[in-house]
């Protein structure tokens, strides 16, 4: 679309006989269309739209194709007086679309996001993917339009309106029974009230088995079929630990927001009589199969939700991330512990991300060994992903040395306090 070269170009080349072969031509014409290989050909034709000022897509059918195509004519080596109809009859197969691709900065991104959730749940119904998909961005960006379709398109067997996490990982929870999809809109933020939610949700997330507590009912085990999509216009809509493996964040742009003539094109094709049958059949013709779920790429929103989130210790490993690589001294570390967590907590939740060891000080005489915390090997790509070397958090702001700062007296009269 950024090449402003349309059908217009190639008739005026044909026209001033700029073309030496018919290849040249043909070259061209890939330029401005392709078909769309389905039960009935749909062909797909650029052209600038003057009152836009820019280059758009007319999908067209047969006919208007061949009408388009049929007014330019030339002499060709073989034929004389043919039409750009003829031509494209004989060389439709380099036209043809084999596959459809959603084109974005991020491409591993939307690789796993069409490969999952669009495709994965359609062609292995009651099987899970073990993924779930947080969508955030501002208001007006399309987050419910699209989660809605997904929705109706597996109605009966989805839920798109959970605005209360208790419904999923509170004491009655049947509403995850059955559903393939659930989409979580506009949770409230984990760190308000609901921060002891987020391990629950992994079970939800990966377990193959489920406890279903229904009222009056007497508890039993069911299969977990559940697939989950966050959406929220929140910052921070979940928590996601550094050494997270379930959860795909997306930012949605902001580039159609308040384009209300974009959103009613968006609704008039949705509500087409044809449009869940032919979203079902691309979905069920799609080919995943060198999709791997469990490769979940990091974003930059992930990213975002991770530094929010992290608890004390783990703003600890970051901030600290060089040295307990090396390994760092047990009593350095507890003397640079964070405030809000007692000696034991620290040191026990510590040991669940570094190895113990004990050697020798460097530089010392000395045949006492001093234990030493190392940051486990597995988990270091984990952190360095979250670790903004440009800007550390520091958490210890309220500990910085003001002895150095000089004191400027205040000698006005008055009730004025001394700065």
């Amino acid at each position: 679309l950024d090449d402003p070269f349309t059908l217009v170009d190639i008739e005026m080349k044909i026209y001033n006989q700029e073309y030496e072969c018919d290849e040249d031509i043909v070259t061209d014409m890939l330029k401005i269309m392709r078909i769309i290989n389905q039960k009935n050909d749909i062909f797909i034709m650029k052209r600038y739209d003057s009152t836009v000022k820019r280059c758009t897509f007319d999908i067209l059918s047969d006919d208007a194709a061949q009408k388009k195509l049929s007014k330019a004519k030339w002499d060709g080596f073989r034929k004389k007086n043919l039409k750009l109809w003829s031509l494209f009859q004989e060389c439709a197969g380099v036209f043809r679309l084999r596959d459809i691709s959603f084109i974005s900065d991020e491409q591993d991104v939307f690789s796993i996001f069409q490969g999952w959730e669009h495709n994965f749940i359609i062609q292995h119904p009651g099987v899970k993917s073990r993924v779930a998909i947080v969508i955030r961005g501002v208001q007006g960006t399309g987050k419910n339009t699209f989660t809605d379709v997904l929705c109706d398109l597996m109605a009966g067997y989805s839920a798109k309106n959970i605005t209360d996490i208790e419904e999923i990982t509170g004491n009655f929870n049947s509403v995850i029974e059955n559903k393939s999809l659930i989409v979580l809109n506009e949770l409230k933020n984990f760190t308000e009230q609901r921060a002891l939610n987020s391990n629950a949700l992994k079970s939800v997330i990966t377990d193959d088995v489920q406890r279903i507590n229904e009222k009056f009912v007497a508890r039993r085990d069911s299969q977990n079929v559940t697939n989950l999509i966050f959406i929220s216009n929140n910052y921070c809509p979940v928590k996601i630990e550094a050494t997270d493996r379930r959860d795909l964040v997306c930012q949605t742009p902001d580039a159609h927001r308040h384009n209300f003539e974009y959103f009613d094109k968006i609704h008039q094709a949705i509500n087409q009589a044809d449009f869940y049958d032919n979203l079902l059949t691309f979905f069920m013709k799609r080919d995943i199969s060198q999709a791997n779920l469990q490769v979940i790429p990091m974003t930059d929103a992930k990213k975002d939700i991770q530094k929010v989130t992290k608890s004390p210790v783990e703003n600890f490993v970051v901030k600290y991330l060089k040295q307990l690589k090396q390994g760092m001294e047990c009593n350095q570390a507890i003397d640079y512990k964070p405030k809000e967590l007692t000696e034991f907590q620290f040191k026990a939740q510590l040991k669940a991300i570094c190895d113990y060891e004990r050697k020798n000080a460097p530089k010392s005489k000395c045949t006492k060994k001093i234990g030493y915390y190392k940051l486990k090997p597995g988990l270091i790509q984990d952190y360095e992903s979250i670790k903004d070397e440009k800007n550390e958090i520091n958490d210890d702001d309220e500990e910085e040395d003001y002895k150095y700062i000089k004191i400027i007296p205040n000698n006005q009269d008055g009730d004025i306090i001394n700065q």
